[in-house]
C-alpha cells in the first residue's frame, strides 16, 4: 500500500473519533485535509511520480509508403547486315550465283557473277499453245531443274507482253551450250544476225527433238525447230500463235531452225501452231 493510501486512513479514522467528540476547529481541519488527501485517485495514476496528467492530444498513428517504380530497360539487339557474302553458297542481293567457293573458271566467278550463260532447245515438243509468256518460262525453267541446271530460265518468245529483247537479262558474258560450245560472246553478240554454233543441244545435252512443223531451206526439210515469235535482233517478227495460247490449224507463229547458224535459227518460217516444235531457253 503507498503512503498516500495510509495517510487517507489514518485521516479518515481520526475524523471519525473527533466528530464524535466535536470541536469546530478540528472538525474544519479534518474536512479540509480529508478533501485533499482523500481526493479519490485518478484511474490507472496510482503509482508514485505518475502525474496523471492527460493531454488530451490524439498523436494517430502515422503510416509512411515508399512507392518504388520499377525501371524496365529494353536492350534491343543491333544486328548488323554487310550484305551478301560472295562464296557462302547463299545468293542473295545483286549476285547472279554463289556456288560456295573462291574459285573463277567453274561457271560461278569470285564476284559472283555467271561466267558464261546457257541456252538449249527443250528436249520437250511443244504445239503453240505454250500458255504465254509465262506457261513457256515454266518449261524452260522445268527442263532445267530435271537435268540439273543452274540458274533460271527464260523462253526466247515474242507476245504482246514482251521479247527477248525487252525481258531479258542483256549478258556481257558469252553463251554457251551444255556442253560448252560457244554460241554468242554477249548479248551484242547473239542478236547481230548470226551465231557462233548453232543452238541444236537441248538441256541434257543430246541432239534438239524431230517435230512435225518442217522449214523448208534450199529444197531441204528442217524438222528440227523451234516456236520463237521473234527475229534475229530479239524482236518481233510474224505471228505467234495468238501470243502462244493457240494450238489452232489456222494460226501460225515464226519458227526457227535448231540446226542452223543463221538468222533462220529463229526465223525460218510461219508455220502452224497444231504442229510441234522445241522452244530455246536462255539462262538469264
Amino acid at each position: 500500500m503507498s503512503l498516500a493510501s495510509d495517510s487517507c486512513s489514518t485521516l479518515r479514522r481520526m475524523t471519525t473519533v473527533n466528530l464524535l467528540k466535536p470541536s469546530r476547529s478540528w472538525m474544519f481541519l479534518a474536512l479540509a485535509l480529508g478533501v485533499v488527501a482523500c481526493k479519490p485517485p485518478t484511474e490507472g495514476n496510482d503509482d508514485i511520480g505518475d502525474t496523471g496528467t492527460d493531454t488530451g492530444t490524439d498523436t494517430g498513428e502515422s503510416t509512411t509508403t515508399t512507392s518504388t517504380t520499377e525501371t524496365t530497360t529494353d536492350t534491343t539487339e543491333t544486328t548488323t547486315d554487310t550484305g551478301p557474302v560472295c562464296g557462302d553458297g547463299v545468293r542473295a542481293g545483286s549476285e547472279e550465283c554463289d556456288d560456295a567457293n573462291q574459285i573463277n573458271l567453274d561457271g560461278c566467278s569470285t564476284m559472283c557473277k555467271w561466267e558464261a550463260r546457257i541456252a538449249f532447245a527443250t528436249s520437250s515438243l511443244h504445239t503453240g499453245n505454250l500458255g504465254g509468256l509465262i506457261g513457256a518460262d515454266v518449261i524452260c525453267n522445268m527442263r532445267a531443274q530435271a537435268a540439273g541446271l543452274p540458274g533460271t530460265y527464260m523462253a526466247w518468245l515474242t507476245t504482246n507482253q514482251g521479247s527477248p529483247n525487252s525481258r531479258f537479262v542483256k549478258s556481257t558474258v558469252p553463251y554457251v551450250l551444255r556442253n560448252g560450245t560457244l554460241v554468242a560472246n554477249n548479248w551484242t553478240d547473239l542478236t547481230d544476225g548470226t551465231l557462233a554454233a548453232p543452238i541444236s543441244i537441248t538441256e541434257t545435252g543430246g541432239a534438239s527433238p524431230v517435230g512435225t512443223n518442217v522449214c523448208v531451206v534450199n529444197a531441204v526439210n528442217n524438222n528440227r525447230t523451234a516456236f520463237t515469235g521473234t527475229g534475229s535482233n530479239g524482236l518481233a517478227v510474224g505471228t505467234n500463235c495468238s501470243n502462244f495460247t493457240s494450238a489452232a490449224a489456222n494460226s501460225t507463229a515464226a519458227v526457227g531452225v535448231t540446226t542452223s547458224a543463221s538468222f533462220r535459227w529463229t526465223n525460218c518460217a510461219n508455220l502452224a501452231c497444231n504442229n510441234t516444235s522445241a522452244i530455246y531457253c536462255f539462262q538469264q
